[in-house]
């Protein structure tokens, strides 16, 4: 199986890389406001070509075996805004490719995307892999449900728009593939009807602030104090005042 990316005049073409126990990976790649699929994608090369903004964490489709964990992927981002996307071909190995289907948990927050589609070389309009390239996920599942003819080989692209990181803060997107469903979050699980096994995916984004900036937001608090705060200076020196008043009658 191999991935396509429908861009204009521009074709990638991936060959599946395969790693031991129960699961493989064909496909995956991350989008950062645009794609290129010379960077941080699978390329066919049989390596992880991750490359800033994107690191490969926890992710290592070579290298992985039977561990619990499949791996997470971060994107670390600056001070802009943003849309973070990733997308994914794994295969439940018992029974072939061909026979997978999708089940969405849990609540999709504001600001978060995804959806769920055939992970084969599907040029029409719409796919999941044109959708990607395009940046714009149509947050549904094609492949809820699997039973005869309409089974497929299931791909998951999920993601973030409109993410802003302000001046002097650090955004992480991470990507998490696991065996395990996570809690108390949303997620996306593949199923495979030959096999009780599952590969759950989720994501979560946290956007911190740098450590003060270099001194930065300090000086700004000290330079610059919100309206609310002068007004409690004020009172609190008003209450000060009167108590002198106060002792030096007495």
């Amino acid at each position: 199986m191999r991935l396509r990316f429908l861009l204009i005049a521009v074709a990638l073409l991936v060959a599946p890389a395969a790693f031991g126990g129960t699961y493989s990976v064909n496909d995956w790649c991350f989008y950062v406001n645009s794609l290129d699929v010379n960077r941080s994608c699978n390329n066919g090369s049989g390596v992880d070509n991750f490359n800033p903004p994107a690191t490969s964490g926890t992710f290592d489709y070579v290298h992985l075996g039977d561990n619990a964990s499949l791996g997470t992927a971060i994107i670390t981002l600056g001070p802009g805004s943003y849309n973070v996307f990733a997308i994914f071909n794994y295969d439940i190995n018992e029974g072939g490719a061909m026979n997978e289907f999708a089940t969405v948990f849990g609540s999709l927050p504001i600001g978060q995307v995804y959806s769920v589609a055939q992970g084969s070389n599907d040029p029409t309009p719409g796919s999941l892999y044109s959708q990607f390239a395009a940046g714009s996920l149509d947050n549904t599942n094609h492949l809820g449900s699997c039973g005869g003819d309409s089974c497929q080989d299931v791909s998951v692209a999920m993601g973030y728009t409109n993410i802003v990181v302000p001046e002097g803060s650090t955004a992480q997107v991470s990507f998490i593939v696991n065996d395990t469903p996570p809690s108390n979050v949303f997620y996306i699980q593949q199923g495979d009807n030959s096999s009780s096994s599952t590969i759950n995916y989720s994501s979560n984004l946290s956007i911190t602030p740098d450590s003060f900036g270099g001194g930065d937001l300090s000086s700004a608090a000290i330079a610059n104090p919100e309206p609310g705060t002068v007004i409690l200076m004020a009172g609190g020196l008003g209450l000060m005042l009167l108590g002198l008043r106060r002792r030096k009658k007495a």
